[in-house]
C-alpha cells in the first residue's frame, strides 16, 4: 500500500488480530460464510498450585525481580501486585494501539470500534454493515470489490522466481531465525503439543558461519521467543556481539522477544520491534518440581544415595535445603547480574539504568521504545529493509533463511529418523534454505499455549541452570 500498489485482503474465519493487519488494505473482502472475531484482546492468568498439592507436588523456585512471575503459576494461590500489574500495563498498551489505528483505517472514532468489539463476533452482514469489510469475495470468484481493484487482470498464487542479475554469487541478507524455547543442545521441535526450541549448539555455528560468509552483507536476527537456558541465550548473545562487529544485525521482533528473547539481542546493531511486542522481562530464576509427596501417596520408597553436601539439590522428591538455596540463590544473582551488564553494553546504558526497566518486567513494544530498550517500531518487513539499506543492498535483493525447521508432524518425525535439521548442514556459504513462517503446532485442546511452553522449559524439575524465561502469552 505504501509503495502505491493496490492491496486487497481476503478474510475467511479471521481474528482480530487479522482484521487489524488488514486495516490499511485498499480492499477488505470476506469470504460470505466466515465471520470476524473481533472481541477485544486477552490474557488468563493460571494458578496450579493447589492442583499440584493435591496430587503430591511441591516446587521450590529462587527468582530475582518482583515482576518475574513465571513461577507463581506453581507456587501462588493466585497473581502478585506487580503480576497484575505488568499484564494490565501491557493489555493497556495493546489495545490502545488496537482500537486506535483501527479507528483511523476505518475513518471512525475509538469509541466505535469500542462497541463494534463489544458487538463482535460479527457475521459477514453485520461486518459488511459496520464498515469491515468492502463486499464478498471467494478466492475462484474475485467478485465485485477486487474486479474493481484490479480490473480483469489475472490473480496469481505464485510469483515468478527472481532471477539475480550479473555474474557470480549475488550478495545478500541472512535472515537467522530464533523461535521457541532457548535451549541447551540442538534445535527440537514437538509439534503435536506446540513445542518449539531453538538449541545453542545449532544457532551458534550458524551465527558464525554467517559472520564468515563473505556473500552476507548484512543480518536480520528474527526472534518470536519467551526465552529459557539462561546459558544457551549468553552464549547466543557472545555470537550475535561477534557478528554485528562485523556485519550490520536488525534484531526483528516478533510476538514475543522477552527476557533470553530479548537476551540475545541486546547487542544488535539496531532492535525493532512491533508496537504490542512482548519483551524486556529482565530476570532469571530456578527452581524444581519436589514430587515426594506424591512418592509418598503412591507408596514409592525413595532411598537417597549421595556423595557430597549438596549433591541431593536437584532430587525429584525433597525440596531444598536452607543451605542448597543460599547457593543457588547466589548462582541466580550472578546470572541477573550478567545479563543486565549484557543489555547495558549492547543498549548503551549503566546497568543500574537497566536494572530500573528489568527485575523480570514485561514491556510492549512501545513501551520498551520509550524505555530504550527498542531502537524502532516497525515489522519483519521494514527490518529486512533497514539490513538490506546499511548493508548495501538493493530493494530486491537476495534473502536466504535459517536454520530449517519441520513444517508439522511428518517433518518432525523424518528429523527424528535421519536426524536432519537438529545440526543444520553449512554449506560452504555458511547458509542452508529454510521458511521465515513454517505452520505453527497446534496444542491439544484444553491445554494453555503459556502452561505448555513453562512446564517444557522447566522439565517438570528437570532444569539444570537458571532460566530467563516469559511468564504469559496473550490472544485476541
Amino acid at each position: 500500500e505504501a509503495a502505491g500498489k493496490p492491496v486487497a485482503c481476503l478474510l475467511e474465519a479471521a481474528t482480530g488480530s487479522e482484521l487489524y493487519a488488514c486495516g490499511p488494505a485498499s480492499r477488505r473482502v470476506m469470504e460470505p460464510a466466515g465471520y470476524v472475531r473481533l472481541l477485544g484482546i486477552g490474557s488468563e492468568l493460571l494458578s496450579a498450585r493447589e492442583v499440584l498439592a493435591r496430587v503430591g507436588v511441591r516446587t521450590d523456585f529462587i527468582r530475582i525481580g518482583r515482576y518475574k512471575s513465571a513461577v507463581e503459576l506453581y507456587q501462588e494461590s493466585a497473581p502478585s501486585a506487580p503480576a497484575l500489574e505488568q499484564r494490565e500495563a501491557f493489555l493497556d498498551d495493546a489495545w490502545s494501539r488496537l482500537r486506535e489505528e483501527l479507528a483511523a483505517d476505518l475513518e471512525t472514532t475509538p469509541e466505535a470500534i469500542d462497541a463494534l468489539v463489544d458487538a463482535g463476533p460479527h457475521d459477514y452482514g453485520s461486518a459488511l454493515a459496520a464498515g469491515l469489510v468492502d463486499g464478498p469475495a471467494d478466492p475462484l470468484a474475485p467478485g465485485r470489490a477486487l474486479r474493481s481493484l484490479f480490473g480483469r487482470r489475472p490473480l496469481v498464487r505464485e510469483l515468478p522466481a527472481v532471477v539475480p542479475a550479473g555474474f557470480g554469487v549475488p550478495r545478500r541478507v541472512a535472515v537467522v531465525i530464533i523461535d521457541g524455547s532457548i535451549v541447551d543442545g540442538e534445535n527440537q521441535d514437538v509439534p503435536v503439543v506446540g513445542i518449539r526450541r531453538t538449541g545453542g549448539r545449532t544457532i551458534v555455528p550458524i551465527l558464525e558461519a554467517v559472520r564468515r560468509d563473505p556473500t552476507v552483507s548484512a543480518v536480520v536476527l528474527r526472534v518470536d521467543s519467551p526465552g529459557g537456558s539462561a546459558l544457551a541465550s549468553e552464549q547466543i548473545w557472545r555470537a550475535v556481539r561477534r557478528l554485528a562487529r562485523d556485519k550490520p544485525v536488525i534484531a526483528s521482533m516478533g510476538a514475543v522477544a522477552a527476557s533470553g528473547g530479548y537476551y540475545v539481542v541486546s547487542p544488535a546493531t539496531e532492535i525493532w520491534a512491533a508496537p504490542t511486542t512482548l519483551t524486556g522481562s529482565i530476570g532469571v530464576f530456578f527452581g524444581k518440581a519436589d514430587l515426594g509427596p506424591l512418592a509418598e501417596r503412591l507408596g514409592l520408597g525413595v532411598t537417597p544415595l549421595t556423595r557430597g553436601a549438596r549433591a541431593g539439590a536437584t532430587s525429584r522428591f525433597r525440596p531444598f535445603t536452607g543451605d542448597e538455596r543460599a547457593a543457588l540463590a547466589q548462582l541466580v544473582r550472578v546470572s541477573y547480574r550478567r545479563f543486565l551488564h549484557r543489555v547495558a553494553e549492547g543498549r548503551d546504558l549503566t546497568p543500574r539504568e537497566v536494572h530500573a526497566v528489568a527485575q523480570g518486567r514485561v514491556w510492549s513494544g512501545d513501551a520498551a521504545e520509550a524505555r530504550g530498550l527498542v531502537d524502532r517500531l516497525g515489522g519483519f518487513t521494514e527490518a529486512l529493509a533497514r539490513a538490506r539499506s546499511l548493508g548495501g543492498l538493493p530493494d530486491d535483493g537476495e534473502v536466504a533463511y535459517v536454520p530449517a525447521r519441520p513444517s508439522g508432524l511428518l517433518g518432525a518425525v523424518r528429523q527424528l529418523a535421519t536426524g536432519a535439521g537438529v545440526r543444520q548442514p553449512i554449506r560452504a556459504s555458511g547458509l542452508d534454505g529454510g521458511a521465515l513462517e513454517a505452520p505453527a503446532p497446534v496444542a491439544p485442546p484444553g491445554l494453555s499455549p503459556g502452561l505448555l511452553r513453562l512446564a517444557d522449559a522447566l522439565g517438570l524439575g528437570s532444569a539444570s541452570g537458571p532460566l530467563a524465561l516469559l511468564p504469559f502469552v496473550v490472544v485476541d
